[in-house]
């Protein structure tokens, strides 16, 4: 998706992997969603009917959090209900905008 805003272009790309494959360099910023790891392995477990084990084994072979962190310009954190993560993205863009007229 492509947005023209302040005279520039903000295009978002939603991409799973993206600093798995250390493609964050060719970015201005990198958002990532963050839950605690008991959490992902619920969501894991109750979405794709796997077994804790699994659940463990699949989120193990991905980064972790605070890889994800660390890598991360802008971080949200997805465990509460829709709506407050509705802010903290609402928050974060009106950031983001500020900084692109700023800039």
């Amino acid at each position: 998706m492509i947005i023209l805003l302040t005279g520039k272009e903000v295009c978002f790309i939603e991409a799973a992997l993206l600093l798995e494959a250390d493609w964050q360099q060719r970015l201005h910023e990198v958002w990532t969603c963050i839950i605690p790891e008991q959490e992902a392995i619920t969501r894991i477990m109750n979405r794709n009917s796997l077994s804790e084990e699994e659940a463990r084994k699949r989120l193990s072979s991905q980064a972790n959090n605070q890889y994800r962190v660390d890598k991360s310009n802008v971080v949200l954190c997805t465990l509460w209900d829709y709506e407050v993560t509705q802010k903290q993205v609402e928050k974060a863009w009106l950031l983001l905008k500020e900084r692109l007229a700023a800039g």
